[in-house]
């Protein structure tokens, strides 16, 4: 049902927001899987959840920039059709894949500490 989904959902969210990015990514995609079969393709849920993948794998350092790229513009690109072109999700969702487009991926966090000596 609708709750379950949304718990799996949050939980993935939860993980994500603590760094268990690989946890995260596991329980975002069932959840993105079971909202495509349980609510379409095109319902608002599975287009949030589907943008909510997109942060996650951009946001995670061992993440994929492209595959996150594909899933913001599919979920803009949902979004414009369901609520069309001048809702504000569609708007985020829009200049959110725009900014990533034209911004370098994050940088993965580094071991190495520049404290100013040559080697």
């Amino acid at each position: 049902d609708e709750l379950t989904l949304a718990a799996s959902h949050n939980l993935s969210e939860t993980r994500a927001a603590r760094g268990e990015f690989a946890e995260a990514r596991t329980l975002a995609l069932a959840s993105l899987d079971a909202r495509r079969r349980v609510c379409g393709e095109q319902h608002i849920h599975t287009l949030r959840s589907t943008l909510d993948l997109a942060r996650l794998l951009r946001a995670d350092p061992a993440g994929a920039d492209d595959e996150a790229i594909q899933l913001c513009a599919s979920a803009a690109t949902g979004l414009e059709k369901l609520l069309g072109r001048d809702h504000s999700q569609t708007t985020r969702a829009r200049n959110l894949l725009e900014q990533w487009r034209g911004a370098p991926p994050p940088a993965a966090p580094t071991a190495h500490v520049d404290d100013g000596r040559e080697r």
